[in-house]
């Protein structure tokens, strides 16, 4: 068998220069020799036109190498001949990267076209020799000594070529030569034939004038008679309206002959023009009207010139009656006269259709109509703007077409001029000069009426046969709805789209139709009712003025059953509608009792059953084919077999479908595709089988259609089940109902060793590991068994017992009855895959230095105990924990001591939790465990929650150093705190600060309060963000009275937060946020600054040694970054204040707490001569060196001792105890929290220095302060 070449490696490998072009002249393929030769890439050049691609080289104005191609390929469109090109110079641009500029070559093209079997071009060829070489040395002038054998053979190739094409040349013109001689000897013939035209419509003209005069003479007379009976006046009238309606044609056929024969004359005579085009437009008034039509007029009041009045009349007669024809109902017409450059301009205007440009010449010519096809809307000669045009020729003047806006609509534009020239050949006769002939004008006003006078509807009330006029004449339709009303019922329509409505509405027994309507023609309108399987066989009569036998044919070819050559006899047309109308009913009649029975057999089959025409267009469908489709039963039929046929299929399905035509065969089975309507592609089983008229002729077919889509894909899919299973990669093994091996694929003997034979006839377990136990193969059985598919890793072992890992699946095939017929197993070897797939999740998902599950597999870990948590109704809980003293061990013995103290946190962990519980490091020093399968029990989270604080105290041993830790655990439940993965983090994360602020090392549940807390304490956050930069807040002042003589000239300053929109907000509530977001900084700045202003006022006004106490965070005095107390020290200096006049409160825990750098910063307030007082006195840890080592001058006792002060109380002990012990290291005693005059009488017989507390004076502004201390209202005893 001899195999088909590539003719694409042909095309792209041949050492000549190919490029194949579109008819648009794009690149469509190109070889290897041509885009080497052109430097270019094939894929930078394809789809590209080859002028963009290979432009003329713009240094080089004379280049014409680009023009000549372009003629070529002109040529070759035109002709469909191959062109072949002189020797051409082309400039090929060179790439940037070879320098850019351009390359001179000199190429030989020939374009040879390829053409479809419809005649139509497809491709382009363009082949080019290169003769750069010959040329070049050509111009070198050393062509005898350097030219080889190959140059001198294109050279002579060349000759040879322009020898060839002189011949063409010479002996085209001679072709020319001859053709010019015949079309001079057809000109001359044409002249000839003009004139007897004109000479035959002069003559017949004359003659039809006598026989009309003698119809419309009489007829006037009888309608002049008063008691004629109304029909027959309405006879008479139709009678004289269509009289002068051929007196009409016959006087402009008249008039043309004469303009053609030069017989024309004009009589002139100076008249008022305004006069006559206001009265001309006057008689268009009732038309206009009667459509809506708004009709204005614009004339100056004269206008005088000298011209023919009557044939002014008829042009502006005709303009007229042009422009209410064209003009739709409720459009608009404007005439004007005007005088532009010494002529009188005529405008008439519309709004109607407009004129195409490429027909605003040729219109004025005679006999040329803007619609002259048998769907024009208006009927006529084509006469009347002919007539126009030569009129006004004959007055020396101009008439034009154009636009009438952008909108659309016709203007004609008529320019007179004033003064009649010398030259004109006028006859002055002013006698006859204003006649226009009463019979035309009336004709066309009458004209207009009738185009709008066809009723739609001529129904009689006995319920006979239903016959539809279709007719555009209103005369006529009024004319045949009389002739049949007497028997038959009557609908008119007045053109073919009407009628064929009409024809689907009311479906008639019987149609007379005329041929020429607008709109739609009869013809098309009977072609468009066959296609109608309802309308197929109705009866129609066509009417025609035609008589010849070219239309004959063709209306019996479109369903015409029989026609009517106007005139015709009423008698005749009368008894063949009877003759048709009974034939009709006997059909009926046999159709019905065919059609019912075969109905029901067409509509209930199972399959699609269709009628077609032999040339593809459904006559009729079932139910079945339309749901197969998705068409409905119309959308169908206005499809073809074609339309639905798959393409690749239709060639071979019409040679069948022309085997039966031509008699070869009767009836055909084959299978091919059909399109759905939605897209979709089916397989179908096509019984064909031609039924013949009783002549032998083909009549249609019949086709039954089975969907066989679901055959095919089956077929399909056990075709490419074949191919896979001995291509395929993985292993493929199929066992018996019995689990005995009865095929194995190739693949499979490359995997385990064993070839197909060697395998078939053992049971799987040739391949068992020995790794699985007898459960996992049972477990594995069962889920066969009860799904029909297992899949899942698998150990195998090969013929050389090497044990690998595979991914196995199988799938149980049944048969029809649903037994077992075989098992099918896939299997491929995973052992890289494995090995790869476990490094990579390895790093993915767990924490290289602890080996805990990381931040990602914690989340995923979360979601699935979370599920599963779901589905068994449990609970489970989450603990967050954060090490405590971490920073300070990582910062302090370095960064490898800290990863030893994370790896032994992780290990502690370990040992406190079940093996159910989860671990994860998420970064840091935080961990998290998660608590799974919890039944609403706590003490289990409780008992853990104790061993992790309890092993996490204990001392870990890092090398050479022994450190101490502990944890802060939050704890959050699932679903009892939430449902959700994101705050179930988020809530055990904010209980486990909670357990940090509680004072570590502890841990703390998560509530719905710590909930709203943590919301109110961001939104405070945010708020304190604010309130510093707007200075919210203000200082209150509360006096510190010396108990020994009641005076005051001390206070402590307290901060209050005046919040816009909650008031007063307490400083216990802000205070710490302000120190955890290091806003205290500020605060503590803005609070020095406001004391100092205050004591300048103060130690004027209430006492020279006033002093302040104002508080400092322990943050201010940790913060390195802002470290206020130079700025505060310089502040006091420059204010000139004595250093004991501000008092810096501090808490006890910061001396137990205290750095170097603390330290550093209380003696630098020593220094500069600020006394330190310590707040809070005895509530927190405290030890006596430390007050003698900062030298401190207050100790404050606290509120707490001093609220449940009485005489022998334990507080009373405390308090004298603090004192005694305080004057012993000559320390003052301030008492805090004094409240009630016992309490402070007891503090005076302690011996105790102040006090402080509302028995003095509540905090108060600085105003209220001052006028309190001058006013002398401060209680005391």
């Amino acid at each position: 068998m001899i195999q088909i070449p590539d003719f694409r490696i042909l095309f792209e490998s041949v050492p000549d220069f190919y490029l194949v072009l579109s008819p648009a002249f794009e690149i469509v393929a190109v070889n290897d020799a041509y885009a080497k030769a052109t430097l270019t890439l094939r894929e930078d050049i394809l789809g590209k036109v080859i002028f963009d691609v290979f432009p003329d080289n713009p240094g080089d104005p004379s280049a014409e190498g680009v023009h000549n191609l372009r003629a070529s390929l002109q040529r070759v469109l035109q002709t469909l001949k191959p062109d072949s090109m002189p020797v051409q110079k082309y400039d090929i641009p060179r790439p940037e990267q070879l320098g850019g500029g351009f390359e001179e070559r000199y190429w030989s093209p020939l374009n040879c076209p390829i053409v479809g079997a419809d005649g139509k071009l497809l491709y382009i060829i363009h082949r080019v020799e290169d003769v750069t070489e010959f040329v070049r040395i050509k111009q070198q002038g050393v062509e005898q000594g350097k030219l080889n054998d190959s140059l001198r053979e294109q050279a002579v190739k060349m000759e040879m070529e322009l020898f060839k094409r002189a011949q063409e040349v010479a002996a085209t013109s001679a072709e020319l030569k001859t053709t010019n001689e015949e079309l001079a000897r057809l000109y001359a013939k044409s002249l000839e034939l003009d004139t007897l035209k004109t000479n035959f419509f002069a003559n017949v003209s004359h003659e039809l004038r006598t026989p009309l005069t003698l119809i419309l003479n009489p007829i006037a007379k009888y309608l002049s008679e008063s008691d004629l009976d109304p029909a027959k006046r309405q006879e008479l009238e139709m009678i004289e309206r269509n009289a002068r309606l051929l007196y009409r044609h016959v006087c402009d056929l008249l008039d043309v002959a004469k303009v053609e024969a030069q017989q024309m004359s004009l009589y002139l005579q100076s008249v008022d023009l305004a006069y006559w085009v206001r009265l001309m437009a006057s008689n268009f008034e009732s038309s206009a009207h009667d459509r809506g039509i708004t009709l204005t007029v614009i004339a100056p009041d004269a206008l005088y010139t000298q011209v023919d009045v009557e044939k002014i009349q008829r042009i502006l007669l005709n303009l007229l009656s042009n422009a209410i024809k064209f003009t739709p109902d409720g459009g608009a017409i404007r005439v004007e006269l005007l005088v532009e450059d010494e002529q009188a301009v005529i405008l008439v205007q519309d709004n109607g259709p407009g004129i195409p440009e490429s027909m605003r010449t040729v219109i004025f010519e005679p006999f040329r109509q803007l619609d002259d096809s048998a769907t024009r809307r208006l009927g006529g000669t084509g006469l009347g703007l002919a007539i126009v045009a030569d009129f006004v020729k004959l007055h020396h003047g101009q008439v034009t077409a154009t636009d009438a806006s952008a909108d659309g609509g016709a203007l004609f534009k008529i320019c007179l001029p004033l003064i009649t020239a010398d030259k004109t050949p006028a006859i002055v006769d002013a006698g006859s000069a204003s006649k226009l002939d009463p019979l035309l004008q009336r004709q066309t006003l009458d004209e207009l009426h009738a185009a709008t006078a066809i009723p739609n509807e001529a129904f009689v009330s006995h319920d006979t046969q239903l016959i539809l006029i279709v007719e555009d004449n209103a005369d006529m339709a009024a004319y045949l709805a009389n002739l049949l009303n007497a028997k038959y019922r009557v609908v008119v329509a007045n053109n073919g789209r009407q009628g064929l409505e009409t024809a689907l509405a009311l479906r008639p027994d019987l149609i007379i139709t005329d041929v020429m309507m607008p709109d739609m023609s009869g013809e098309q309108m009977v072609e468009s009712l066959r296609v109608k399987p309802e309308l197929i066989d109705l009866p129609i009569i066509m009417l025609t003025a035609r008589d010849d036998d070219e239309l004959r044919l063709k209306l019996l070819k479109v369903g015409v059953q029989n026609y009517f050559v106007k005139p015709f006899n009423a008698n005749d047309l009368m008894a063949r509608i009877t003759s048709l109308l009974k034939e009709r009913q006997r059909f009926d009649q046999k159709y019905w009792e065919s059609e019912t029975r075969f109905q029901a057999t067409f509509e209930q089959a199972p399959v699609g059953i269709a009628m077609i025409t032999p040339d593809g267009h459904w006559l009729k469908v079932n139910r079945q084919l339309c749901a197969m489709l998705g068409y409905t039963y119309d959308e169908l039929l206005q499809k073809t077999v074609q339309d639905i046929t798959y393409p690749e299929n239709l060639a071979t399905d019409s040679d069948s479908v022309r085997q039966m035509l031509t008699g070869t065969t009767q009836n055909c089975v084959l299978e091919t595709r059909y399109i759905c309507k939605q897209g979709a592609i089916i397989w179908i089983n096509l019984s064909v089988s031609l039924i013949k008229k009783p002549s032998g002729t083909p009549d249609y077919f019949i086709l039954v259609i089975e969907n066989i889509t679901d055959r095919k894909r089956i077929e399909r899919q056990l075709q490419l089940a074949a191919t896979v299973y001995r291509a395929s990669a993985e292993s493929i093994m199929v066992c018996d109902a019995n689990k005995t091996i009865v095929a194995a694929n190739p693949a499979f003997t490359l995997l385990t060793g064993y070839s197909e034979q060697e395998a078939i006839g053992n049971k799987p377990s040739l391949l068992k590991s020995g790794r699985h136990g007898l459960k996992f193969y049972q477990h594995m059985w069962q889920i066969l068994d009860k799904t029909g598919h297992w899949q899942g890793e698998i150990w195998s072992r090969r013929k050389n017992g090497e044990v690998y890992p595979e991914w196995l699946t199988i799938s149980t095939v049944y048969d029809d009855q649903g037994k077992i017929q075989q098992y099918v197993g896939m299997f491929s070897d995973i052992t890289e895959q494995k090995q790869a797939e476990q490094t990579i999740w390895q790093q993915a998902n767990f924490d290289p230095l602890t080996g805990l599950p990381n931040r990602n597999m914690f989340h995923e870990q979360l979601r699935q105990e979370i599920k599963h948590a779901d589905r068994n109704r449990t609970q489970l809980a989450l603990l967050f924990l954060d090490l405590d003293f971490f920073k300070e061990v990582n910062d302090t013995l370095g960064h490898d001591n800290g990863d030893l103290l994370l790896k032994e946190t992780a290990s502690r962990l370990k040992e406190c939790v079940r093996e159910v519980d989860t671990i994860s490091r998420l970064g840091g020093d935080e961990f998290t465990i998660i608590l799974s399968n919890l039944e609403n029990n706590t003490a289990v989270v409780e008992q853990i929650a104790q061993r992790i604080l309890k092993r996490l105290a204990e001392p870990f041993i890092l090398g050479a150093e022994v450190v101490h830790i502990s944890t802060s655990v939050g704890i959050s439940n699932y679903p009892n705190d939430t449902r959700n993965e994101v705050e179930l983090i988020k809530n055990a994360d904010q209980a486990m600060y909670v357990a940090k602020r509680e004072g570590r090392n502890r841990h703390h549940y998560f509530t719905f309060e710590l909930q709203q807390a943590a919301t109110t304490r961001l939104h405070l956050i945010n708020d304190l963000h604010k309130a510093v930069e707007e200075q919210q807040f203000i200082l209150y002042y509360q006096p510190i009275v010396d108990l020994k003589n009641g005076q005051t000239y001390k206070a402590e300053a307290l901060i209050r937060w005046q919040h816009p929109e909650r008031g007063l907000v307490s400083p216990a509530e802000f205070i710490p946020l302000t120190e955890e977001t290091g806003l205290i900084n500020r605060i503590g700045d803005w609070s020095f600054r406001t004391v100092i202003r205050q004591l300048n006022d103060w130690r004027q006004t209430l006492h020279p040694d006033f002093q302040i106490s104002i508080n400092k965070s322990p943050v201010q005095f940790r913060n390195e970054s802002n470290d206020c107390t130079s700025s505060w020290i310089d502040e006091l200096r420059r204010a000139n204040f004595p250093g004991q006049s501000i008092v810096i409160e501090i808490t006890e825990g910061l001396l137990m707490d205290s750095t170097q750098s603390i330290t550093k910063k209380l003696l630098a307030f020593r220094d500069a001569g600020i006394q330190v007082s310590i707040d809070d006195f005895g509530t927190g840890y405290s030890s006596l060196s430390y007050l003698k080592k900062f030298d401190i001058d207050y100790l404050k006792i606290d509120q707490s001792f001093t609220r449940g002060l009485t005489d022998n109380s334990n507080d009373f002990v405390l308090c004298e105890a603090i004192i005694t012990m305080a004057h012993k290291l000559g320390l003052k005693v301030i008492a805090e929290g004094v409240e009630t005059k016992e309490q402070c009488q007891l503090l005076i017989k302690m011996g105790c220095d102040y006090g402080q507390g509302y028995w003095f004076s509540k905090p108060l502004p600085a105003f209220e302060f001052q006028s309190l201390l001058e006013n002398k209202k401060i209680g005391f005893l």
